[in-house]
């Protein structure tokens, strides 16, 4: 299979509620609306979708790798979006930061540190998609994500075989993330 370009999909509420808050996370209105229902912001490797499903909002996770995750953070306040501190001694590999929707969908902003690059893999397991971020030649991160709605796994990292792994989630309700329906 030769993929050409990924499309990302965060599932939404109600997308006319959501439209203004992404555009003032990307710094523009959407790039298409293809269909109702959907809406996308282009970028060089590929897209961000808002998909309305009520059903799904909330239970999505995106990660995009930025130049400058300080300098990406800076414009999204002064936007008018959330004001979010970038962690910077998690991993000696990355600094990243997760902004959260209005429905709970977490968007990860991730810079690379000088010097340092990472290989992804990816793959489907019996639970859901399973995402691998292995920068050489210890660390290693493992994102599980749930295709049911909601009910995807969370543990804080920890140890394995020389690195560490994590499984994240939505954030509970507890958090400011919407509650299980």
């Amino acid at each position: 299979m030769q993929v050409t370009k990924v499309l990302s999909a965060l599932a939404v509420s109600d997308l006319d509620r959501a439209k203004p808050w992404y555009q003032a996370f990307f710094g523009r209105p959407p790039d298409a609306e293809p269909m109702p229902g959907l809406a996308e912001w282009h970028t060089p490797g590929g897209a961000v979708q808002l998909v309305a499903d009520g059903q799904r909002a909330g239970g999505s996770l995106v990660t995009l790798e930025v130049p400058d995750a300080r300098g990406a953070l800076a414009e999204v306040a002064a936007r008018g979006g959330p004001a979010v501190e970038v962690d910077d001694v998690s991993s000696d590999r990355v600094v990243f930061a997760t902004v959260v929707d209005p429905d709970g969908n977490g968007i990860t902003l991730v810079e690379l540190r000088q010097g340092r690059r990472l290989r992804r893999r990816r793959f489907l397991t019996g639970f859901g998609w399973h995402l691998e971020l292995l920068p050489p030649p210890v660390r290693h991160a493992s994102f599980l994500l749930d295709e049911r709605p909601r009910h995807a796994t969370c543990r804080r990292l920890h140890r394995r075989g020389g690195g560490a792994s994590a499984h994240v989630s939505p954030m509970p309700a507890s958090q400011g993330a919407p509650s299980h329906r």
